[in-house]
């Protein structure tokens, strides 16, 4: 088992978690420029998959309803993509795997409620992502 640390001094926040879904094949945090969050609850895009067009594939454990989300299919770029995929019914709560697609970015977002997750009202973002 890993463990991962987030602190946040601007908060005053330390979280120290146990990475259960980090081995056996997924990517994790080696710090060889690998996404920490892959395959947490955590996943947002990843910084070189920004480009309209980019797909690329997540793997979601179970008991994703947590994570900020904005909009509603297209989210925002920064929103949780597994929480996400719960909200649009692309997987359940007990986990799975999605196709995440890079669309543009928006000038408004409008959130809602879907199978449990509530997304947020949002601005313009420069980039969108929305499932295969």
């Amino acid at each position: 088992m890993r463990y991962f640390v987030l602190a946040m001094a601007s908060l005053g926040l330390l979280f120290v978690g146990a990475c259960c879904n980090c081995g056996g094949g997924g990517t994790t945090s080696d710090w060889s420029g690998e996404d920490l969050f892959a395959n947490t609850c955590f996943q947002t895009v990843p910084v070189d998959k920004t480009n309209a067009g980019d797909t690329f594939e997540v793997t979601c454990p179970a008991d994703c309803t947590f994570g900020s989300v904005w909009g509603s299919n297209p989210y925002t770029g920064d929103s949780n993509i597994c929480s996400a995929a719960i909200h649009a019914g692309k997987v359940q709560n007990a986990g799975g795997t999605v196709k995440v697609k890079i669309v543009e970015g928006k000038e408004e977002y409008k959130g809602s409620e879907g199978n449990g997750i509530t997304s947020s009202d949002w601005g313009s973002y420069s980039y969108s992502f929305t499932f295969e």
